[in-house]
Parts: C-alpha cells; structure tokens; sequence
C-alpha cells in the first residue's frame, strides 16, 4: 500500500506540472541491455538467472524548467520488452527432450518475455555548449512493475506451464546526452531498479501430466543499460 502511494504522488505531481507549468514533453526509443541476474544466462551457477536477452524499449518523458541554469525536474514512464535469450531456449528443448525422447521442439513451447515498466522522476541539469549542441546529466528515482509472461510446455499429451505474478520494487536512474538543435537528443541511462520478489506457480496437467501444482518464489536482481533517441513533441 505505501509503494501504491508513493507512485500516485508521483503520477500526480507530472500531471500538475503538465497542467500548470510551462515544460516541454518528448518521446524517446531505442535499445535495452539488460544486466546482472535479469541478463545472466548461467542458469547452472546462478538460480536466480533470467536470461533476458537485448530488446527494445520506448517511453514519454516531461521537463519543467526550474531556473535559468539549466536544472530542471522530470518525469518520466517507459515501457521495456526484452526476449529470452537463445541459449536459454534452447536449454528448455534439451531438458524437456532429455526426458521425452526428442519429441519437443520449439513450436510446443510458450517461451517467457519481460516486459519492464519503470516510472522515473528527478532532477536534470543541462549545460549549453553552443547554440545548436547541449550536454546534459540526470539522476532520479525509479519505481518499476516487471511482468513476466507465461511459460508453457506441450507434453507427452498435457501441458505444463509457469505462470508469473506481476512484480515491483524501486530503484534508481543515472543518465546522460547531448542534445541537438533543442530538438533531438541522444542519451545513455543506466537503471538499478533492485531485487524483485518473483511468484511462479508451476501446474501440470492432461494426460500423464495431471499432477496439480506448486507455488516457487526468489529474489532476482534488475537491472539495465538504455541507449534511446529522443524527440520534443
């Protein structure tokens, strides 16, 4: 309930801004590098590994000028997608074929994605080189829902899938660009977004496979490195 409030501030506190402040909205997509246990894909080392593999990601971001300086305040929402890695894939076929006898391929399987929704605000500090190029810097706080989606086997005449709950927690962003004709900008953030509490539940059923279900939980840690273009609207 506290996370749910902290959040409603926030969308609040963008939205007055947007309402009665003079800023300046922009657009911004590009690719995402995920990093430490949502990257990993040392599935035998490391349990807590989810293999997400690069992907794409896009969002909206507000700035409100706070002075003549070149601080401002910002607020943004972003919306991540990353794949499972290959090699990830093709460790799933191996385990389920090791016990099948090489009757699974891919096209029986629902592989997981990750979806990553983080909301960010903060402070921006822009510095202006010349007239058409500016170097700027951001740090800001981060409240993020990672939405794993399903996981599901046909086999030996069942299914078996692994269902993920949706899960939060909250971090940091530290970023940096240049911006270019007051337009277009190109920037590096860096997000830490903590360890998430994920909730899998596990059912098997059909066929020789209808032996109910079972709940796993684990902490794993988020994190990723974002190279987005962006665009004032």
């Amino acid at each position: 309930m506290k996370r749910i409030k902290i959040i409603i501030i926030m969308l609040l506190f963008s939205t007055s801004s947007v309402l009665y402040s003079q800023g300046s909205t922009s657009f911004h997509i590009g690719p995402t590098f995920p990093m430490s246990d949502f990257g990993d894909d040392d599935t035998t080392n490391n349990n807590k590994a989810l293999g997400a593999g690069t992907g794409v990601g896009l969002g909206l971001e507000y700035s409100y000028l706070l002075n003549d300086n070149g601080l401002d305040l910002f607020m943004s929402i972003d919306v991540n997608y990353n794949p499972l890695k290959s090699d990830i894939k093709d460790e799933i076929v191996d385990l389920f074929n090791s016990i099948s006898d090489g009757e699974i391929d891919e096209n029986d399987i629902t592989f997981n994605k990750y979806f990553d929704i983080p909301i960010s605000g903060g402070l921006k500090y822009t510095y202006e080189t010349d007239g058409n190029l500016s170097i700027y810097g951001n740090f800001g706080l981060v409240a993020n829902f990672l939405k794993i989606t399903d996981l599901s086997v046909d086999f030996r005449g069942g299914e078996i899938i692994s269902e993920y709950d949706l899960a939060s927690n909250f971090g940091i962003k530290i970023g940096g660009g240049i911006l270019l004709n007051e337009k277009t900008y190109i920037s590096l953030n860096y997000f830490d977004l903590g360890r998430h509490k994920i909730k899998v539940k596990t059912t098997s059923s059909g066929g020789e496979l209808d032996r109910g279900s079972y709940t796993n939980r684990f902490k794993t840690g988020i994190s990723m490195l974002t190279i987005t273009v962006g665009f004032k609207l």
